[in-house]
């Protein structure tokens, strides 16, 4: 989605202001889920490995990147029901030989 939806709907949840940063498909330079647009949110907001990176994404694939490759807690928000579900817990609990697809 855009910043503009993404802003609008943490809005009506109540939980923007928990946001230090916001970014979207219009403001990242690249697609995910290429580790080099991660790398770009890294060097932005000067994320370091002990800081606490929380990712939101619709899309698997993306979260897989996220969390192999830069450890971040990733959040899947699914369209099939209208829960949050970690995706930590799912990666953790996956055979080793999964782990090294992702």
């Amino acid at each position: 989605a855009t910043k503009e939806h993404a802003i609008k709907c943490l809005n009506i949840i109540g939980i923007k202001k928990h946001f230090e940063g916001i970014e979207a498909r219009d403001t990242l330079d690249g697609l995910k889920p290429q580790p080099h647009v991660y790398q770009k949110l890294i060097d932005k907001y000067n994320i370091k490995k002990s800081d606490l990176c929380i990712f939101f994404e619709d899309t698997m694939e993306n979260l897989f990147v996220a969390k192999s490759c830069f450890g971040w807690k990733t959040i899947f928000i699914g369209y099939s029901d209208s829960k949050i579900r970690l995706v930590d817990p799912i990666l953790e609990a996956s055979p080793p030989s999964l782990n090294r697809i992702w």
